[in-house]
């Protein structure tokens, strides 16, 4: 395996390689053996996300197998230690963001009818001769709600 190097010696861009070669090895040796799944190239092994913060890093990666594992690695800057884990696919959840906005927009919708209600039942009373206070009273809402019905 590649031997560790202080991370702020080297550039990003050499970080992801050699976090794709680490997995690259790691995967040749300890995965494909055990699990009789293909080995796989430097090529084959690609950065999902990647982040470094002063003398740390962590790049999370995958291959192209279609095993469902994917892959930490971790360098941790104090010690000059880099860690690499697997990890499998256990299961996955679909939330819609369609289902979020149509609930959303039927509560909207809903308090846009019940404002609409009121301002309608605010302008019928006043049609009717009676007071803000009354009104206010009548719909168990403030006067300055009266008022602002009153006004559009």
């Amino acid at each position: 395996m590649t031997e560790n190097v202080p991370a702020g010696a080297e550039s990003e861009t050499n970080l992801q390689v050699r976090a794709r070669k680490l997995v690259r090895d790691y995967y040749n040796k300890k995965v494909s053996p055990v699990e009789d799944h293909p080995s796989v190239t430097l090529e084959q092994v690609y950065v999902v996300w990647f982040a470094k913060v002063l003398g740390n890093w962590k790049a999370m990666l995958g291959t192209v197998n279609s095993d469902g594992l994917y892959f930490e690695v971790t360098y941790n800057g104090e010690t000059n230690e880099t860690y690499v884990d697997h990890y499998a696919k256990q299961g996955q959840m679909i939330v819609s963001t369609g289902a979020i906005a149509r609930e959303r927009k039927e509560r909207i919708s809903h308090q846009n009818r019940e404002a609409m209600s009121r301002f309608k039942a605010v302008n019928r009373l006043h049609r009717e001769g009676k007071t803000n206070s009354e009104i206010a009273e009548e719909l168990n809402i403030s006067e300055s709600s009266v008022l602002i019905a009153l006004d559009d």
